[in-house]
């Protein structure tokens, strides 16, 4: 993203498109960002006639194309399900939602009360907006964050809508700056194009120098208003400022007086007594360190099951839980109907339940 926005600011636009189509590989909404760089593409290249908008629109036509057959073809093969997993209120399978029972599928808000409700989202609108130095909004760059913004805030996962914890956030930031980048740099092009000329050349009386066939202005009437280019220092400050003022609620703050959490010690137990070659059921906290050597399933995904896991690995303070008293033992019990665990193993809120039956 970072570097196709680099590309789409320096007009190199197979550059853009090369470095931002191996984005539909990497997660299926992706495939939307990539249609919204094609119409960008297509917006700038507008002056550059019909063959530079026709590839814009044709690189969008990709990315939509990609995204429908990620969506519809791909990840439902790959599910046990034969679906995908996700909706935008987790109703699909509950999958990445609270286990709470508070994800029931609903109707779909109104644009304002996506938009402002609950109103952490215009916190993170806000957040984002002083990324792109504000004015970096006016790019048509800056439509790139419209597919991410859509599902994060149509959803109805709350870790979805903040700005300081969350890593699609990761999205959003190289959007908003290569859209700043982009609206500086329009700024700058007059006076880069401006001619240069020496301020003690003969001008007649008219005040133009004669240069051959040409008449060119004298300075003064030729350089670009220093007010943009004041302007365009400004903006660039503006992402450093917001940084600066909210970079006590980032983790990287707290990095200098950083301790050995006891929970670490613990959750490396947790690890330790689920052997390997095991199935394994487990929500977010330990998921990616538990898959060498075993087969690890997120939790609400085993629903259907005929030999459910057998393991249960439980974080009380996961955001899976929704903020409940969750026991391995006896949410694996109720979940997994017909068979009893037991509890292995209890530490700094992990739990580790073995199947018995």
């Amino acid at each position: 993203l970072a570097f196709g926005g680099v590309a789409f600011v320096e007009r190199r636009w197979g550059a853009c498109m090369a470095w931002l189509a191996p984005l539909v590989l990497v997660k299926e909404d992706l495939g939307l960002t990539v249609f919204m760089a094609g119409l960008a593409l297509a917006w700038r290249g507008r002056g550059e006639g019909r063959p530079a908008v026709l590839r814009g629109l044709a690189y969008a036509l990709f990315g939509i194309v990609a995204f429908v057959v990620t969506v519809t073809v791909l990840l439902p093969a790959m599910n046990p399900a034969g679906t995908w997993a996700y909706s935008l209120d987790g109703s699909a399978t509950g999958a990445g939602t609270p286990m709470d029972g508070s994800t029931a599928a609903r109707g779909l808000p109104s644009l304002w009360d996506i938009l402002t409700t609950p109103s952490v989202k215009l916190a993170t609108l806000l957040v984002l907006l002083a990324g792109a130095g504000f004015v970096g909004a006016s790019s048509p760059w800056f439509a790139l964050v419209l597919p991410t913004l859509a599902w994060r805030f149509a959803g109805s996962v709350e870790t979805y809508y903040v700005w300081d914890s969350w890593h699609y956030n990761a999205v959003l930031v190289p959007i908003a700056a290569c859209s700043l980048l982009d609206v500086i740099n329009r700024w700058c092009e007059p006076e880069r194009a401006a001619p240069a000329v020496s301020v003690h050349a003969p001008v007649d009386g008219s005040g133009l120098e004669e240069t051959g066939d040409t008449c060119v202005g004298q300075v003064a009437t030729l350089s670009p208003s220093r007010g943009w280019r004041v302007a365009a220092w400004a903006v660039a400050c503006v992402p450093a400022v917001s940084l600066a003022l909210t970079a006590s609620f980032l983790p990287l703050w707290k990095l200098p007086t950083l301790v050995e959490s006891p929970r670490m010690a613990a959750a490396q137990g947790a690890l330790n007594v689920v052997p390997a070659g095991t199935s394994v059921e487990s929500d977010t906290t330990l998921l990616a360190r538990l898959v060498p050597g075993r087969e690890v399933y997120w939790v609400g995904t085993t629903v259907g099951m005929d030999t459910p896991p057998e393991y249960v690995v439980v974080d009380r303070q996961s955001y899976a839980w929704g903020g409940a008293e969750v026991d391995a033992e006896s949410w694996a019990s109720a979940a997994h109907a017909g068979h009893t665990y037991e509890t292995i193993y209890s530490a700094q809120g992990f739990r580790v339940a073995r199947r018995t039956s």
